[in-house]
């Protein structure tokens, strides 16, 4: 007969630490662990069916078997080599396992070859060879890698192919595994897509450990957490997760590692990947998060509450949540005096608003209403179009696909001469467009200004939406004039408000409610006026600097002058 539970024990049974949100955050771990059992047993029959080593099998303590099964599982990876010694020189027989091209040469030949090598003799002891190996590299006094024990074939394998050596020994159950890879890679040098005139100059490069030393070069602090996960059944790309403990909120970042343990595909090669798998709307064109390959900007966001995803093998991170005012803003606005810096925002801000309405504004006037256009300008303009066989939606079609044909040209160009040949091919196509009668000179300035203008925008993700909208606002204003326009111009920003980043709404930073201490569109608020961070899926801590520090409360006392 059942038992009925009383009052305390119901609660005790059905609580749980972290409310509803954690007991199923711990159901959805359970069900992946299942999961990959489930993966792994199928994955071992698949093998035995195809007549190979069961991945799943143990190391026994026999060299030859363990070597076998080796060999067996990295068969036709000719890059696998394998080293036959004994344990200082007459003991056990050993054999090294590792990829030529992955490891450090002098750390294998030094630290781990010569140092078994060079042991003295080792006795075999009740528990075999194990114990009296460790004891031997811990009192030779040699700089050793850092080892641990491996029992499994998978995890033998898997350590060997990411650039860690493997030493099976005769008699002992186990392999010892050093940690002594070097990954290939070029070095840290000045970002290409986010330079700035005043600022750091280190950006990002392709191996995950020096992006993440990079940021922790910048804030060596305990607050700063690393987890680190591996994403890709085949690739078991390596990808990290960054955020500030007090700072960041915790539900965005359990949302964070949720949506990256949802991933499964079989290779990840880049974050392009992880970024379609994890943001909110994956259909809209315009980006969710921000990709930054510049150190000193992921640590204005870290210091914000913001989280950072770094992918091993890509030069560049994600930053979210992110929202349409970090797309537009540039790390250097800080850099420089607050009243500069509001002065070349402003442009910016112009510049993006003139490369998505620019072309299909002219279209909208010159076609449907010529009344709204100066009348000197519309007598210049329709002589100049006189000659012009096209009307002028086909004319600025045809320059902003000749744009997009030289820009596409240029990048795939090596080198400098993509950038030189561009702006001559530009100058010379619109020259000769424009004395063969088929455009005229002010579509040619129009397309020209747009394109430019489209350069002025930040962040080169934003700028490849903005020439999107681009043609779709120069559509609908040559079929249906300013009320296309219009129309257009209302679907974007609709779109937009109604997108978010890990539950930021989009247009946050841009419409209320705003903190005028926090974050405004255009103006850049002095340092010391900056006390709050901004409000972002509540910080846990809103006050990033004490009020006395900032020189701002003392300037608002009449009678007290700054120090000299």
């Amino acid at each position: 007969m059942a038992r009925v539970m009383s009052g305390s024990e119901r609660s005790t049974r059905h609580e749980h630490p972290g409310g509803p949100a954690g007991q199923a955050r711990d159901l959805y771990l359970h069900a992946r662990r299942v999961r990959a059992d489930i993966e792994g047993l199928l994955a071992s029959l698949a093998a035995l069916e195809q007549g190979g080593p069961d991945p799943h099998t143990r190391l026994g303590p026999d060299l030859d078997r363990n070597l076998a099964l080796v060999q067996q599982a990295t068969d036709h990876c000719d890059d696998v080599v394998v080293r036959h010694f004994r344990i200082g020189g007459d003991g056990p027989r050993a054999a090294l396992i590792l990829v030529q091209t992955l490891p450090e040469k002098d750390l294998v030949a030094d630290a781990v070859m010569n140092t078994l090598t060079h042991l003295v003799r080792i006795g075999r002891a009740e528990t075999g060879y194990e114990d009296a190996i460790r004891a031997g590299l811990e009192q030779s006094g040699a700089t050793v890698p850092q080892f641990e024990a491996e029992d499994e074939l998978s995890g033998l394998v898997s350590d060997v192919m990411t650039g860690e050596a493997a030493v099976l020994v005769d008699g002992v159950p186990r392999a010892l595994v050093f940690d002594v890879k070097k990954w290939p890679g070029r070095d840290v040098t000045e970002p290409m897509a986010e330079t700035v005139t005043r600022g750091p100059r280190d950006g990002f490069v392709e191996q995950a450990l020096i992006n993440i030393a990079l940021i922790r070069q910048r804030m060596p602090v305990p607050d700063l957490k690393v987890r680190l996960t591996r994403i890709g059944r085949r690739s078991q790309t390596p990808v990290a997760v960054m955020y500030f403990q007090g700072i960041a909120d915790p539900d965005v970042v359990g949302e964070v590692q949720r949506r990256l343990a949802m991933i499964d595909t079989d290779i990840v090669p880049a974050d392009g990947y992880i970024e379609q798998f994890i943001e909110d709307r994956p259909m809209s064109p315009f980006p969710q998060m921000q990709v930054t390959e510049r150190p000193d900007n992921v640590v204005m966001g870290l210091a914000q509450g913001r989280i950072a995803i770094i992918v091993n093998g890509s030069p560049f991170v994600l930053l979210v949540p992110a929202t349409i005012h970090d797309l537009l803003t540039s790390p250097e606005d800080y850099y420089h005096r607050p009243g500069f810096s509001t002065y070349m925002r402003s442009i910016r801000s112009i510049a993006w608003l003139l490369a998505v309405a620019g072309p299909g504004l002219f279209i909208a006037l010159t076609s449907y209403h010529p009344q709204a256009i100066p009348t000197d300008l519309l007598i210049t303009l329709e002589a100049a179009r006189a000659s012009v066989p096209f009307p002028p939606l086909v004319e600025v079609g045809l320059m902003m696909f000749a744009m997009e044909i030289i820009r596409e040209g240029a990048i795939r160009i090596p080198g400098q001469i993509g950038a030189t040949i561009g702006i001559v091919g530009a100058l010379i196509m619109g020259q000769a467009a424009v004395q063969a009668g088929i455009v005229a000179p002010m579509a040619v300035i129009v397309v020209a200004a747009a394109t430019l203008s489209n350069y002025a925008v930040v962040n080169v993700e934003f700028q490849q939406v903005l020439r999107l909208v681009q043609w779709g606002i120069l559509l609908a204003s040559g079929v249906f004039g300013l009320l296309g326009f219009v129309l257009a111009g209302l679907v974007m920003v609709t779109h937009m408000a109604g997108l978010t980043s890990l539950g930021m709404p989009y247009l946050a930073g841009l419409v209320p409610p705003v903190s005028w201490r926090s974050r405004t569109p255009i103006i850049v608020r002095p340092v010391w006026e900056r006390k709050e961070r901004i409000r972002i899926r509540g910080p846990q801590e809103l006050i990033k600097q004490s009020h006395e520090s900032a020189y701002g409360e003392r300037r608002r006392s009449r009678g007290d002058r700054p120090p000299v």
